[in-house]
């Protein structure tokens, strides 16, 4: 059953995820007349809300300024977030771009446990999806590096963010002193395609970089294939990056009204 849904999903992704528009035409893929006329009615209702709240606000969109120049020179006169033009951790992630062979659409797989994912992650070996980054993602409990605050018997979330935003900081994620380690970690897991929770921690370890955040920022970033337990897509307070290029797959989902009840 994995099997068939990673293959129905990955050959969809790639038939229709490389389509090119040539002379009116597509080419190369092109998505079933169904979905393009469900996509553009959704687009057509969001249109007339957008319009409608503008009519309520007394607005229109021709109200809005064109001229942004005067914008742009306030930001250009902001600090930047690195004024001695040193790189931060932030600044090379936000520099991350996919791969130009990588698929416009992205798969988000999710199942119950972790236990679970390293089924489907054996499954996901088994097909061709060189062309495609997949990434697997778990909470901090599974792939904190940090001692003190695994040992921490409180809320592990909150011991990590406070260590994080700490003077000190964590030695496995500093703005600074982390960018040449989480550099190495995201070289390397890039370069294995796919991976599983304790490949992830593993790595992190040798590179003393921190896998839980390197790979928040590698899923929004560089993956077209997403792993992930399904709390973690449900109950998550961070932002999914999820559009209509997206599919979801949520696997043993019998248990899923429990888990929201």
């Amino acid at each position: 059953k994995t099997l068939m849904l990673l293959s129905a999903c990955l050959d969809y992704m790639v038939f229709y995820g490389y389509a090119v528009e040539e002379g009116g035409e597509t080419v190369g893929g092109g998505e079933p007349e169904w979905i393009r006329k469900h996509r553009a009615l959704m687009e057509a209702e969001s249109n007339d809300d957008n319009n409608s709240w503008g009519r309520k606000r007394g607005r229109k969109r021709g109200d809005i300024p064109q001229d942004t120049s005067s914008v742009h020179k306030l930001l250009a006169m902001l600090p930047s977030s690195d004024s001695d033009g040193e790189e931060t951790v932030t600044d090379y992630l936000h520099s991350l771009t996919p791969p130009e062979t990588t698929t416009h659409i992205k798969l988000v797989y999710a199942s119950r446990t972790h236990s679970q994912l390293k089924q489907v992650l054996g499954e996901l070996k088994k097909v061709n999806h060189e062309n495609l980054t997949s990434i697997v993602l778990g909470g901090r409990q599974q792939l904190c590096i940090n001692e003190s605050v695994n040992n921490h018997h409180g809320d592990i979330t909150e011991k990590c963010n406070d260590l994080v935003q700490s003077e000190t900081g964590c030695p496995y994620w500093q703005e600074r002193e982390s960018v040449g380690n989480v550099r190495e970690l995201v070289s390397r897991l890039s370069a294995l395609k796919t991976f599983d929770i304790e490949e992830a921690v593993q790595v992190g370890r040798s590179c003393r970089a921190c896998p839980y955040h390197t790979l928040k920022h590698m899923q929004r970033r560089l993956a077209a294939i997403t792993l992930c337990p399904y709390p973690l897509l449900l109950n998550s307070s961070d932002t999914w990056n999820l559009d209509k290029n997206t599919i979801g797959v949520i696997d043993e989902a019998h248990n899923l009204q429990d888990f929201i009840n």
